[in-house]
């Protein structure tokens, strides 16, 4: 599915959803990731040509594709809401956000398959007994290179209150841990304490 749909249009939309590009928090650092291309491959080994296969790789997020923690977690807050928020350390802001320009449709699309990933695959730690509605993505990022193979494993998501949450407001997250075993069996969990705390436990 990548490779038809494009690396134009891979990196056009990775562009709407915040990646490759600061967030604007009031912080005096941060870093902006990297969304691959022809011309950034080409940078670190021009003899080698940019082809399907690197679009494929970007497409699951993997090869030469750079993200931060935060860029993911304002990602699955666009997934949730359909707009992009500025993030912020202080109290005394103005909260803006913009419009990533994806129907409602084929965000539900995506967020239906985020559903499943914690109500039965590989993300269900991240919502067991948590007193909300969680949907997210695990991933394991292999970074290194032969003895030095190792992998950081990720999990994203966006939450929902019941009724019975004790913290009514929703919620978009990431957590990542260097050097796990996988999203659903290092980070998943490590989302669920956290989120069990934020929200109360329940008998699900």
């Amino acid at each position: 599915i990548g490779v038809t749909v494009g690396a134009n249009t891979i990196s056009e939309v990775s562009r709407d959803f915040g990646l490759g590009a600061k967030t604007g928090i009031d912080f005096p650092i941060e870093g902006v990731g990297l969304i691959p291309s022809a011309a950034e491959k080409a940078k670190r080994d021009p003899s080698v040509k940019w082809n399907s296969g690197d679009v494929a790789q970007t497409s699951i997020g993997q090869g030469l594709l750079l993200v931060t923690p935060l860029q993911m977690a304002l990602v699955a807050a666009a997934l949730g809401t359909g707009k992009l928020p500025t993030p912020h350390f202080t109290k005394d802001y103005v909260f803006n956000t913009k419009d990533v320009g994806v129907s409602l449709k084929n965000r539900k699309i995506v967020l239906e398959g985020m559903r499943k990933v914690v109500a039965g695959g590989t993300g269900q730690l991240a919502g067991k007994n948590v007193e909300a509605n969680v949907i997210g993505k695990t991933g394991t990022a292999e970074v290194g290179s032969r003895a030095n193979r190792r992998k950081n494993t990720w999990f994203i998501g966006y939450v929902t209150p019941t009724e019975k949450s004790i913290i009514k407001e929703p919620l978009a997250l990431a957590l990542v841990v260097e050097n796990g075993e996988s999203g659903g069996s290092t980070s998943a969990p490590k989302v669920g304490e956290i989120l069990r705390a934020f929200y109360g436990e329940s008998e699900k």
